[in-house]
């Protein structure tokens, strides 16, 4: 007999759940339409780009770095973005169009990867916060995409730094997409 009760007494806290969980998907008791939730992350690709030099107006410029990886090969493609000279230190600013609380960054590189030496973040003030420094070094794999995992950072932010030194490598390093993910 007090088996039964206890099953009860669960069914009702049962009944009670899910009438919860209902009216929270339904918006409540009173009619109202229930809000959309966020998603509990947002991968997003940069949807603007300037660069510290760029070897063409069009073809290599910054805005190849714009949207979707769209050179799948490795090589010296015009649909990736390349600094004016071979040999130097140069930099790749790509902005994003929704703010989040960063968790990963990824960068595409369609020729010679390896010469990524720094990856800033900058927040919604205008600072930038170094996440990622290394020396120059050469990759085998190509294309390549640097996977940066992000942990206790807590502001949003809207854009990506990255530096390049093709001083030591002496050769084009170019970036075809940035993608970044967070939580808005």
């Amino acid at each position: 007999m007090r088996k039964h009760n206890l099953f009860i007494l669960g069914g009702v806290w049962i009944v009670v759940l899910v009438s919860m969980l209902a009216c929270s998907f339904t918006g409540g008791s009173n009619g109202e339409p229930a809000a959309t939730p966020l998603p509990s992350t947002l991968s997003q690709w940069a949807s603007s780009a300037s660069a510290s030099s760029q070897y063409g107006e069009d073809s290599w410029s910054a805005a190849q770095a714009i949207g979707v990886p769209d050179t799948s090969e490795c090589g010296d493609f015009t649909t990736a973005w390349a600094s004016y000279y071979y040999d130097g230190v140069d930099w790749l600013e790509v902005g994003f169009t929704t703010p989040v609380v960063p968790t990963q960054i990824q960068i595409f590189e369609t020729y010679n990867p390896g010469s990524i030496v720094k990856v800033e973040i900058r927040d919604l003030d205008g600072s930038f916060h170094t996440v990622y420094e290394t020396s120059p070094a050469v990759i085998e794999s190509c294309p390549s995409t640097l996977i940066i995992d992000l942990e206790d950072i807590d502001y949003k932010v809207n854009a990506v730094l990255i530096t390049v030194d093709q001083s030591v490598l002496m050769n084009w390093n170019e970036i075809d997409a940035v993608q970044l993910t967070g939580k808005p």
